[in-house]
């Protein structure tokens, strides 16, 4: 499978199997995290977090995961240049 990242919406994130699923927001955490220079993984964190952005998608499935992270997590995920 080959995802981009930045059209990827909430509705294609639910329907996804639980591998594949923790797939795509391991890649989200890593890369948000390498943006800020983060090295630490605090799995407990990340699965609060995985489960805050899928609680939103799932009311809001026309948004793309990217900007459901920011909105449900208060972050700004950093964009591809």
């Amino acid at each position: 499978m080959v995802v981009n990242m930045g059209k990827l919406t909430c509705s294609e994130l639910t329907k996804l199997g639980f591998e594949d699923f923790a797939v795509i927001t391991m890649w989200q955490s890593g890369y948000y995290n390498s943006s800020i220079r983060n090295t630490v993984v605090d799995l407990y964190q990340f699965a609060r977090a995985a489960k805050t952005v899928k609680d939103f998608c799932k009311t809001n499935p026309r948004a793309t995961v990217m900007s459901a992270s920011d909105r449900a997590l208060g972050i700004t995920m950093p964009r591809s240049r």
